[in-house]
């Protein structure tokens, strides 16, 4: 192995290096659309929150929301998907982000 690496490090390594290539790629592809999204330049600005039932906050790369449960039907985060920039995001709920990571991960431990 180069480096003196495990076969497991030198896995570790490359993928570490194929997300670097990948998240550079993502960010510029953001930063792309982003120039094209209006007022700031952010695609932050496609959602409405209701003050006191939704919540939204940027991230590197990321929009969280979050909406109280009791009070989903005066939410307005579902008014994102009249916004024309909607068709450049990709929205995932909490749950369905935890089933992916634990399917990357499960198939990581498999290839070991």
């Amino acid at each position: 192995m180069a480096e003196g690496k495990t076969p497991l490090e030198a896995l570790r390594w490359l993928r570490r290096r194929l997300s670097d290539v990948v998240y550079r790629q993502l960010a510029a592809d953001a930063g792309r659309r982003n120039e094209q999204a209006g007022p700031g330049g952010h695609s932050i600005t496609a959602f409405n929150p209701r003050e006191g039932v939704d919540r939204i906050w940027q991230g590197e790369g990321v929009i969280y929301s979050q909406r109280l449960s009791a009070q989903r039907t005066k939410s307005r985060l579902s008014t994102v998907m009249s916004s024309p920039l909607y068709k450049s995001m990709t929205i995932r709920s909490w749950s369905t982000t935890v089933k992916l990571n634990n399917r990357l991960s499960a198939l990581d431990a498999s290839r070991m």
